[in-house]
């Protein structure tokens, strides 16, 4: 009795792995030929309480991103990535340092097709 519950069992998962394993996805973008970089750098002292919100939005792609959406159907698209922080001190002596580098530089070794 316990082998064949175990062998329903396992076909079972086996059967939910395959059906439930399907992934699709869009065509990547290509990487660029320019690098861009964004660097900021923030220190604050502060006496009581400190508040700091940063907000980072880089946005790429392969046509004019001034008119997206929608994209172009023949093969345009974008990648966006994002950096949202919020951050509150209260109460007493706050040393704040905050440092975010953001560069789209390929770095190490990259396979060509």
């Amino acid at each position: 009795m316990k082998t064949k519950l175990m062998v329903i069992l396992v076909a079972f998962a086996f059967i939910m792995a395959i059906g439930c394993s399907v992934v699709s996805a869009a065509n990547p973008l290509p990487a660029s030929n320019g690098t861009s970089e964004i660097s900021v750098y923030i220190t604050a002292n502060a006496q009581g309480s400190l508040k700091s919100d940063t907000d980072i939005v880089f946005t790429q792609g392969n046509g004019n991103l001034l008119n997206n959406p929608p994209l172009d159907a023949n093969g345009e698209g974008q990648a966006t990535i994002a950096y949202v922080e919020k951050t509150v001190a209260t109460s007493g002596t706050i040393n704040y340092t905050q440092s975010i580098d953001l560069d789209t530089a390929v770095r190490g070794n990259r396979i060509q097709s």
